[in-house]
Order: C-alpha cells, then structure tokens, then sequence
C-alpha cells in the first residue's frame, strides 16, 4: 500500500509492494504530447533512477501511476522522487518534488 502526506509531499510503502498514486493535473490542458514522469532515486541528478514511470494515458486530466513489487523492490530506507509534466510545448514542470520517499521493511521480507 502507497501512504501519501499532503503536507510534505512524502510517500511511503513497505518494500516490495504495490501501490497506486493518482496524479491531478487541473491546470494543464492534456494533448496527445503530455507526458508525466515519476522517477525516484537514492540522490538528486543520479543518472539512472531506481524507478522510472512515463505516463501518456489521462482520465479526466488525471494520470495513474502504478508501482509493482519489482518496482518497490528497494532495500528499505529513504529516497527521493518527483513527478515532472512535459506538456510537448517545450514547457517541462516539476509538478512534485524533490520529496521524500521512504521505503519501509516488512515482517515478511
């Protein structure tokens, strides 16, 4: 399960499990060229992130980001992640972030 604290922006889940976070994009008119990206990593400008999600499919001006236990198969500790929206106009916002993400351990791990 994905725990997100509006205040400060922080995700968090136990390692190797599944969530789902949705994203509004209120203020953004969706073309067929949007797109958000979820990226988390260990540190700021790594070169690869640990989890990379490009998302094109929106309801509602709404997207859907999927988390897999292959995604969130972390060693637990903290982390960092943001979501960025390409609008295909030459405007990239960072929407999210950088803000925590925070990967727990579970009984069973």
């Amino acid at each position: 399960m994905l725990k997100y604290e509006e205040d400060t922006q922080m995700l968090s889940m136990i390692a190797k499990d599944t969530g789902d976070l949705l994203v509004s994009l209120e203020n953004y008119d969706i073309t067929a060229e949007t797109v958000l990206y979820f990226t988390v990593n260990n540190e700021l400008e790594k070169e690869r992130p640990l989890i990379s999600k490009a998302i094109t499919e929106f309801v509602e001006n709404k997207a859907l980001i999927h988390l897999s236990k292959e995604d969130t198969d972390l060693a637990p500790g903290n982390y960092l992640y943001d979501i960025q929206v390409d609008t295909g106009e030459d405007r990239v916002d960072t929407v999210i972030g950088p803000a925590r993400f925070k990967i727990l351990g579970g009984v069973k791990y």
